[in-house]
């Protein structure tokens, strides 16, 4: 109701209740009159400063504190690949006629990727097979080339001695019977002497002849086992060779049997080429990333942000129309400013695809008694408050009025703040407004 209707309702009253009151003189009545036009006036001014009071103060959004979880997270970009790498090998040598596909470009299992010459092919394959024949011939070689040494020397030599130690016991057996007769000539005792010096000389060379026989069967033995380790050694080279040669001949069977073609083995993306057309082949042919084995993204997180994160940490991918939950899986070691690389392990539902992809990784999550949006927590030189929300009684009526609280922040996330303080439940406090705020101000709580 406008101010003039209310104040024409109230004299109205007025003159109503005044009919049935009598005045002694025409002076008491027109005082009477006056103090009935004051309380009017001073109703409207009453009527039209709330009016104002309500059009001009401030319009504010309030809610009260949950308990809640705050979520400490992050979004990052990073580069989605497939988890399986496919290294593509062809015969090493070949002159490359064409690729078929560019790097980058998707292919399917056993789809053409490039293709070489049939003649050099068929020509390199009988090369191969000729090298295969000449390994053999040097593997037998090798074996035959051993000799073992004759230790026939050895044993004629020590016979010798064994006779020559006879033969010095018997002449010294000899000399000693001679020696214990009183009655033995003279003569004979010398010539006795004499045979066992020769004895002696003679059982000395034997000995020596045998000890060289003994040495030099030694030796060649020694040399015979040195001989028998590099021939085993230059058989298991040969052998290695003949293996290697024997997978080319593999390889090169395989691409005549296929029309000179190379073929990709699994479905996937190309990544990049080792091969250039007219240039000779590499064992290495190229690379294809292949999403039977699931994708990952890989992505960069700060100092701050690795200081939280943890392996299992809930991540959501989003790259184009595409997006699933997934999960934080493997965890780089910080470099010098503290940045870690992450991978992030894909579902395999998913249509993923290589390259750029948007993430928002969950880095923790804890649970606060109050908890309010970040819009309601304020911040200057004495600290971080809000604003609450009191009914006080004024001259104009019941009115809501603003009171700063001063808060601590336990924890602050994306868009809600976990704080603690001269709060609790049942306290208002305002998270948006029309108008600047300050305390005291008289506000109206939008609904």
């Amino acid at each position: 109701m406008r101010p003039i209707q209310v104040l024409r309702g109230a004299l109205c009253t007025c003159r109503e209740k005044m009919r049935g009151v009598y005045f002694s003189d025409q002076g008491q009545k027109r005082a009477f009159g006056n103090l009935m036009r004051f309380f009017a006036v001073m109703l409207v001014l009453t009527l039209i400063a709330r009016g104002t009071a309500g059009a001009t103060v401030p319009q504010v959004d309030a809610v009260y504190p949950v308990r809640g979880e705050i979520l400490q997270q992050v979004t990052l970009e990073g580069t989605i690949s497939a988890a399986g790498r496919t290294q593509v090998s062809c015969p090493a040598g070949l002159t490359v006629s064409a690729l078929l596909v560019r790097a980058g470009e998707q292919v399917a299992a056993g789809q053409e990727i490039a293709r070489f010459d049939p003649e050099e092919v068929s020509m390199a394959l009988q090369r191969a097979q000729v090298q295969v024949r000449q390994l053999d011939a040097q593997a037998a070689g090798e074996s035959a080339a051993v000799q073992q040494p004759d230790a026939g020397t050895v044993g004629s030599a020590q016979l010798v001695l064994d006779a020559a130690y006879q033969d010095l016991a018997a002449a010294q057996a000899a000399l000693d019977g001679l020696t214990a007769d009183p009655n033995a000539d003279a003569a004979a005792v010398e010539a006795a002497r004499q045979a066992l010096d020769t004895a002696t000389r003679a059982a000395q060379s034997a000995e020596y002849a045998r000890n060289s026989a003994l040495a030099n069967y030694q030796q060649q033995q020694q040399q015979a086992e040195l001989a028998a380790r590099n021939s085993e050694a230059a058989a298991a080279g040969l052998a290695l060779d003949r293996q290697q040669v024997q997978e080319t001949i593999a390889q090169l069977s395989e691409l005549q049997a296929a029309g000179c073609v190379l073929t990709a083995p699994v479905e996937g993306t190309l990544l990049s080429w080792n091969l250039t057309e007219g240039a000779a082949s590499t064992a290495a042919a190229c690379t294809i990333a292949s999403g039977a084995d699931g994708y990952v993204m890989e992505v960069t997180l700060d100092a701050d942000a690795a200081k939280l994160a943890s392996v299992g940490a809930h991540a959501q991918v989003r790259q184009g129309n595409v997006e699933g939950e997934a999960e934080l899986t493997s965890l780089s070691s910080a470099d010098t400013e503290g940045r870690v690389n992450a991978l992030v392990r894909l579902p395999a539902e998913q249509a993923w695809k290589e390259g750029r992809a948007t993430g928002v990784i969950t880095l923790s999550r804890t649970q606060h008694e109050l908890c309010v949006p970040a819009s309601a927590v304020g911040q200057d030189n004495q600290g971080y408050f809000v604003y609450q929300l009191q009914q006080q009684e004024t001259v104009l009526g019941q009115q809501t009025v603003l009171v700063r609280t001063t808060v601590a922040v336990e924890e602050r996330g994306t868009d809600q703040v976990a704080v603690s303080g001269a709060l609790s439940a049942s306290s208002q406090v305002v998270t948006g407004s029309s108008k600047p705020l300050s305390n005291g101000d008289r506000v109206r709580v939008r609904t």
